[in-house]
């Protein structure tokens, strides 16, 4: 665990309202999508060992430029492919710089499609209101938190 500073905290608390929100997939969403990918990369078709802990449930659309936290948006990806190379980039374009041969690269984009076929996305238009929402709200109890931090600190510059 990271040290605990006040930009930890205000990190959590974003997160962690945003989590309501839009949570992450849970263990047996996890499986499946080890499950469908056939624990290989979804993108370059490495294999992957769950137990080595070699996968990744990358965001296919990145949580930065919004891309929910839902399964649908999932796939999974090796550590290279998500933590070194994709980064931000749509999943298709990425997969055609990952994949030079049309069969393959039809064959795995097909893989990634019938994911999100199976697994529909919720109202986009409603998970950025509920997103922007949790940021309000986190930006509010963040607030509160700063001005309570420097409450103490006047508290421990009076003890000395």
């Amino acid at each position: 665990m990271p040290k605990t500073t006040t930009a930890y905290v205000r990190n959590i608390i974003r997160r962690g309202l945003i989590e309501l929100v839009d949570p992450s997939p849970d263990k047996d969403d996890v499986t499946l999508v080890w499950t469908h990918f056939d624990s290989s990369c979804a993108y370059c078709g490495r294999a992957l060992r769950r137990d080595a802990r070699e996968g990744r449930i990358d965001h296919s659309r990145a949580s930065s430029q919004g891309g929910p936290n839902a399964i649908g948006n999932r796939v999974l990806a090796c550590g290279p492919c998500n933590d070194d190379e994709k980064l931000d980039q749509h999943w298709e374009s990425f997969l055609r710089v990952k994949v030079e041969a049309d069969d393959v690269f039809e064959a795995r984009r097909k893989r990634i499609l019938e994911w999100q076929t199976r697994n529909p996305l919720a109202d986009e238009t409603r998970h950025q209101e509920l997103t922007s929402a949790a940021m309000q709200k986190a930006a509010e109890v963040i607030k509160v938190f700063d001005e309570k931090v420097r409450e103490l600190g006047l508290l421990m510059r009076e003890t000395r």
